[in-house]
């Protein structure tokens, strides 16, 4: 019989339930399925959490079905969520205000309050604070929400959320403890200065533990029944749990960086010491590894949204797929995309009535990979390394020559896991530990992770993309998916 971990992973358009083989870390089934965010404008994104709760059933309940209980087993559940948000809860659970979404950044004000009385910050959290940051959101619920602020008794993050409705305490792993940005990150405790300026108390944000904490047993995920009683670890966040999907250990001596390349054009990495990036490496977001002595940097631009109007708007019934096998990344290609749609004033330069589709995507491809550059020697400078190579996961890797031009473009070598639903893998990584099948991180991800292919820089291209990547950093680019 397989054993096999089951993994929720909460994104943020989809939620995924998987199962992973605790051999080898092979995917055995998966279900997902989209939900809606209730407003997602003018810098709000918010929604009713109960949605995330209900899709999480159907997706589990979709999972149950599929697997036969004579062959395979689950030995886990395991949470897999993304952070920088607050759920301000009750005594008893329930929500006082909408979940809060990654991207929601109506909290400017709060964040230049924060930076201004707290100046001292970042030696605390490791980072610059944000409008999107748990704290910020956490200040602009006291400011406009005062009635729900004085009611909450807990400040969750939708990990909390989910194991609350669970049935099982409302822990925090210390990945997404440390997305909340009120965490001192060396001391994995919450930080009594910033307690005390937001006059809140430990006990509302919670308890933090490892990712593989064990958090207790339960028969049935809401609706869906397991038949029998399943251990339940707490997880991480989402694309930290990425980090270890793609092989990257807790305390990486730096010889590996990760790419999760999804719905974020995610770039990450784990390093075994504090750095605080205002002073070495200000684009990078800092937060806390799944171990004590772990820290987890990472810079993401959203591209999922941009191909996804491309496909819908100019592909004629094409798929994505379709459209990305015909691409040709060979440095002669002069169309730029200059300005991101997602700002409201999209603009693409070197159009000439010889263009076909193909060299427009061709062109929006090379535009949001040339800012993957500057970003690799962002991590660069944090570590004063170089790495050995970059993994690669998630939908983007299954395009071989968008594969082989970030390789082309950032020099490095790219290495294509087997498995490339690497946040599902990392989940799993973290129950196998919890559950005590592997001892640590690094045994579990030296049996749950595989490379699949590797992808050399061609030394020509990479002279050639140099010279069109320094272009392209002269056109003065704009827009959340350029990174910087």
């Amino acid at each position: 019989m397989k054993r096999a971990i089951l993994g929720v992973d909460f994104g943020l358009s989809k939620i995924n339930s998987t199962l992973i083989d605790v051999e080898n870390g092979a995917l055995l089934y998966e279900a997902e399925k989209r939900y809606i965010w209730e407003r997602q404008s003018d810098n709000y994104m918010d929604t009713n959490p109960e949605q995330l709760w209900e899709v999480s059933q159907q997706v589990t309940e979709e999972i149950l079905m599929k697997r036969d209980p004579a062959q395979i087993e689950i030995t886990a559940v395991v949470l897999s969520c993304f952070g920088e948000t607050i759920v301000p809860v009750d005594a008893t659970g329930n929500h006082l205000y909408p979940i809060l979404g990654s991207n929601d950044i109506r909290a400017l004000e709060e964040a230049a309050e924060i930076a201004k009385v707290m100046p001292n910050y970042s030696s605390i959290t490791g980072g610059y604070v944000s409008p999107a940051s748990g704290i910020s959101k956490l200040l602009w619920i006291k400011n406009h929400h005062h009635e729900a602020f004085e009611k909450t008794a807990g400040f969750f993050s939708l990990q909390q959320y989910i194991l609350k409705k669970m049935g099982m305490d409302p822990v925090n792993d210390y990945t997404l403890a440390s997305r909340k940005m009120m965490l001192d990150i060396r001391e994995k405790a919450w930080s009594e200065e910033i307690m005390k300026y937001l006059e809140i108390t430990p006990e509302q944000l919670g308890a933090v533990y490892p990712s593989a904490h064990v958090v207790g047993e339960i028969d049935h995920y809401g609706r869906a029944n397991f038949g029998r009683k399943v251990t339940v670890v707490a997880g991480g966040h989402d694309a930290c749990s990425s980090a270890l999907g793609l092989g990257i250990p807790p305390e990486n001596d730096v010889s590996l960086i990760g790419n999760n390349a999804g719905t974020w054009n995610l770039m990450n990495l784990y390093y075994n010491r504090f750095v605080d990036t205002t002073v070495h490496a200000p684009k990078l977001t800092p937060g806390s590894g799944p171990v004590k002595g772990s820290y987890y940097f990472q810079a993401a631009g959203a591209v999922g949204p941009l191909l996804d109007w491309f496909v819908h708007t100019l592909c004629g019934g094409k798929s994505l797929a379709e459209v990305s096998s015909q691409a040709v990344y060979d440095a002669t290609c002069n169309i730029r995309l200059t300005q991101d749609p997602m700002e409201g004033d999209g603009r693409l330069r070197g159009i000439s009535l010889t263009s076909e589709l193909e060299d427009v995507f061709t062109g929006i491809i090379e535009s949001i990979t040339f800012p993957l550059k500057d970003m690799l020697e962002q991590f660069e400078n944090l570590t004063g390394r170089k790495f050995e190579a970059m993994r690669i996961s998630a939908g983007g890797a299954k395009a071989d020559n968008w594969v082989q031009l970030k390789a082309n473009v950032m020099n490095i070598t790219m290495e294509r896991v087997e498995n490339i639903q690497a946040s599902a893998v990392g989940a799993a990584v973290n129950a196998a530990v919890g559950v005590g099948i592997y001892s640590n991180h690094d045994e579990a991800i030296r049996n749950m992770v595989r490379v699949n292919k590797i992808f050399e820089p061609q030394p020509e291209m990479v002279r050639r993309y140099q010279e069109r990547a320094e272009e392209f950093k002269q056109m003065n680019v704009k827009g959340p998916c350029f990174f910087l």
